[in-house]
């Protein structure tokens, strides 16, 4: 594995809040501060093994700094949402020439611009391209069909900001996260059938429905029942000595004086252990995610079986400190995790390498416990029993932890990469590259090997999983609805412009005919003003020679005020030279 800080100004030394690869190219986007979203290309260096950049265009449309940009999974598209309130969507239009001072090597044209009241903080795409979901600071997520403009659902249920929203890669839930302290996963459900043929201008919109709440977990019984044995055992033994010593004293009657801060002693331990029991009695589940000091990013696997949530933290029982921790969710459980990954810091953002890889041989490990330095040869169990692996990574403010579905033990650990927070992070289409940002203004990249990762499975192997298949079909559609949506709003401009050219030749055909009958009219009124003038100049007398002197002397006066003054400088004229071409 390679890593490397890109020194790169990707927004003029502003944070870097967001980072995402468009899937069906080399393309890369950033967003930042400074109000902008940053299209880049990269391509592997064959020579020194590095990954290049290159910058490809600025799309500037925001008046605040842009939370997060996401690409479509058909990559023909791309949605940004930021402070203003509003979400852009941008594609590509290469029908535009570029001009040639400009840096630029792209031009994107906005498609459309949603509103909402707030901050937009996290975007989703739905897997066929024809859904965006949006969390906002106003506690609200909206469900939008983005080319045509329409919000089909606005769900406000969380009591805080929602920072983190995901779709089901198979399009059947919607989990979101916020900083409330709660997870909530939707169900998407289909439209009943009416038996009546739909209109093209009247579609059914389909809606979700609360599926599952994730806010609190319970304690382990086992764990529960075995605090309290040992406390009602301790407390036997304390009694037994207690009843003991009480004998003793009631034998020895002969003056002997009675401890008194023995005493004491038994009775703080026998109040701290009813304080013990009343917290076991009392509290049987504790809260499963942090506050709004946290920011979380949810995530789905490729296959649909799985989906990670950050931001948790986990005790075994209610005595004990909670550690931080990211729950994973099984898609036939949801209403509690499989099992946990603990971190040494509040994990903030999942995401999932898009491939699946073929199992590694179960190697055995030694393994030295802390009590008896004596090491013992155990083999790594697994997380699932599944016939591939699965590939994730979770991260910290300041470290990356990349897991598989094989091993409970991670692969990799990355930390100190940055002097700032981690804010995002995403893999490559081929799932070789992981690119990381910060908010100190960089973006880091870890580049794997061929065989570091593993061998991936193939869609022709017979271990492909059936619901990769239908993603795959997911992504061709959204190709083809975007496109279709694209020719439709087309069709609807140019009804427009034709209506509108119409409009403009009626307008223009009754301006000729008002000419045409207003022309004779004034031609009329031309001819008696003529003959009128006409009268009037045969009618006026003479002029007496008076007047004429004095209208010779005033131009006589003129021209010499004329000649005193000092003529205008000559303006210089700018030289034109034409090369004449070889």
């Amino acid at each position: 594995m390679k890593y490397e800080t890109v020194m790169i100004l990707w927004h003029n030394k502003d944070p870097i809040y967001s980072i995402d690869f468009d899937p069906c190219s080399n393309r890369l986007c950033t967003t930042g501060s400074d109000n902008d979203i940053k299209i880049w290309s990269f391509e592997k260096n064959k020579q020194t093994g590095k990954i290049v950049f290159d910058y490809l265009s600025s799309l500037s449309k925001h008046t605040k700094p842009v939370n997060v940009a996401r690409f479509s999974p058909g990559g023909n598209l791309l949605a940004s949402g930021a402070d203003d309130g509003a979400i852009v969507i941008w594609r590509l239009n290469t029908t535009i020439p570029l001009a040639k001072d400009s840096f630029m090597k792209e031009q994107w044209s906005i498609v459309s611009i949603l509103r909402v009241n707030t901050d937009a903080y996290d975007l989703s795409w739905s897997s066929n391209g024809l859904y965006l979901t949006s969390a906002s600071t106003d506690n609200s997520v909206q469900i939008w069909s983005p080319l045509a403009k329409i919000c089909n659902q606005t769900i406000i249920e969380h009591t805080h900001y929602v920072q983190g929203v995901c779709w089901d890669p198979l399009g059947e839930y919607l989990v979101t996260e916020s900083s409330d302290g709660s997870c909530r996963l939707y169900n998407f459900n289909k439209p009943p059938p009416t038996g009546k043929q739909h209109s093209s201008k009247k579609k059914q919109q389909q809606k979700v429905s609360l599926a599952n709440v994730l806010t609190r977990r319970s304690f382990n019984i086992n764990n529960q029942n075995s605090l309290s044995n040992n406390n009602n055992n301790n407390n036997n033994n304390n009694n037994n000595n207690n009843n003991n010593n009480n004998n003793n004293n009631n034998n020895n009657n002969d003056g002997m004086v009675i401890d008194s801060k023995k005493e004491k002693e038994n009775d703080t331990k026998d109040e701290q252990l009813e304080e013990k029991e009343k917290e076991v009695k009392v509290q049987k589940d504790h809260a499963m995610f942090y506050d709004e000091r946290v920011t979380t990013r949810p995530d789905w696997s490729p296959d649909g079986s799985l989906f990670v949530t950050p931001t948790g933290k986990f005790k075994s029982n209610a005595t004990e400190k909670y550690t931080s921790t990211s729950y994973v969710f099984a898609r036939g459980l949801l209403n509690k995790p499989i099992f946990h990954l603990p971190s040494n810091k509040p994990t903030i953002v999942v995401k999932f390498n898009p491939h699946i890889y073929s199992l590694k041989s179960t190697a055995t490990t030694t393994m030295t416990t802390p009590d008896t330095n004596n090491s013992s040869s155990t083999t790594q169990p697994s997380l699932l029993t599944l016939p591939y692996r699965m590939i994730f990574s979770i991260c910290t403010t300041d470290t990356i932890v990349i897991y598989d579905t094989q091993s409970t033990k991670p692969l990799y650990i990355v930390s100190e990469l940055h002097y700032a927070p981690i804010t995002d992070m995403c893999w490559s289409p081929d799932g070789s590259i992981l690119m990381v940002a910060s908010e100190d203004g960089f973006c880091s990249y870890l580049l794997f090997n061929n065989d570091e990762l593993g061998s991936i499975v193939a869609e022709d192997d017979p271990i492909y999983p059936p619901s990769m298949k239908q993603f795959q079909l997911f992504k061709q559609e959204a190709i083809i609805n975007t496109k279709v949506e694209q020719q439709q709003q087309q069709q609807q401009t140019g009804e427009l412009l034709t209506k509108r050219k119409v409009v403009a030749q009626d307008n223009q055909v009754e301006e000729e005919e008002e000419n045409a009958t207003t022309k004779p009219q004034q031609q009329q009124e031309g001819e008696e003003e003529e003959m009128q003038q006409k009268k009037q100049k045969t009618f006026e007398p003479t002029p007496n020679s008076t007047s004429t002197t004095t209208t010779t002397t005033t131009t006589t006066s003129s021209n010499e005020a004329s000649t005193n003054q000092p003529k205008p400088k000559r303006r210089i004229q700018p030289n034109i030279v034409i090369t004449p071409t070889q």
